[in-house]
């Protein structure tokens, strides 16, 4: 079905994996609308709770595949076209979207590792801008994301001097959640994801919403959104299941409705 990624499904998570190995994972028109028709799918699914993104081999993504990159490209309308749909379908998702940084994210792949909830790394993967390096401006929502997590300042150096971040580094810029070395590095990610899906999703996702509501609201109108959030939550089976699943002093089971 798919040419240039990999997906599965498989006991509530749904894997995304970029699968170009000969291009280092970089995205052509083709990774892209696959990406984005394989994340459309599984937030369809009732069955996935949780959607994981990585790469093949030792690479997260490069990024932009430049080989096929001429003079009278318009760079602007392929981010209109391919990378913005793709980075606010991870922003609106309902389901929680993990990064699992395995190798190195540059350009691009930096962008979509920074546009995920939650992104853990490799302890010999590497983050890097790269935009400057050929002249362009970070795209792909890469600003945005990186101010939001580093601030105005680190932004701006990181932008400009594209440094290569080691997974440490990463982490300390508040750019990743968690390193884990390479050998347990696939071990820990699911011991992370089995948690999350022993969690209820609605307030999962609700949570996640509510997050990303904060920058741009003033505490009277985020109360508000969140009072509604609260409502929606306790409507929920989950919820009643917790409630009971307390008074009985017992681990709840939550089915995600």
């Amino acid at each position: 079905m798919y040419e240039t990624i990999i997906v599965n499904q498989e006991e509530g998570i749904g894997q995304i994996i970029f699968n170009r190995p000969d291009k280092y994972n970089a995205f052509n028109d083709e990774m892209l609308e696959e990406t984005g028709q394989a994340l459309r799918m599984l937030e369809k699914s009732e069955d996935i709770k949780v959607i994981t993104i990585e790469g093949t081999g030792k690479v997260f993504s490069t990024g932009q595949d430049l080989t096929g990159v001429d003079e009278s490209m318009d760079h602007g309308e392929m981010i209109r076209l391919f990378y913005a749909p793709l980075i606010q379908a991870i922003d609106t998702s309902e389901k929680l979207i993990v990064a699992k940084v395995n190798g190195i994210a540059a350009g691009a792949g930096m962008s979509i590792a920074l546009a995920c909830d939650m992104r853990w790394m490799r302890d010999d993967a590497m983050m890097t801008s790269a935009f400057i390096n050929v002249g362009l401006v970070p795209d792909s929502g890469h600003i945005f994301h990186l101010t939001k997590l580093a601030g105005q300042q680190k932004a701006l150096e990181i932008s400009l001097y594209s440094p290569r971040l080691s997974a440490r580094e990463s982490m300390d810029l508040g750019l990743v959640d968690d390193v884990f070395e390479k050998d347990i590095f696939d071990t820990e990610c699911c011991a992370r994801i089995d948690d999350l899906l022993g969690k209820p999703s609605i307030a999962i996702g609700l949570i996640k919403q509510l997050t990303k509501r904060v920058a741009d609201s003033a505490l009277s109108e985020f109360m508000d959104i969140e009072s509604e959030y609260q409502r929606l939550s306790g409507l929920t089976e989950d919820h009643r299941e917790g409630m009971m699943a307390f008074k009985e002093k017992r681990k709840a089971e939550f089915k995600g409705k």
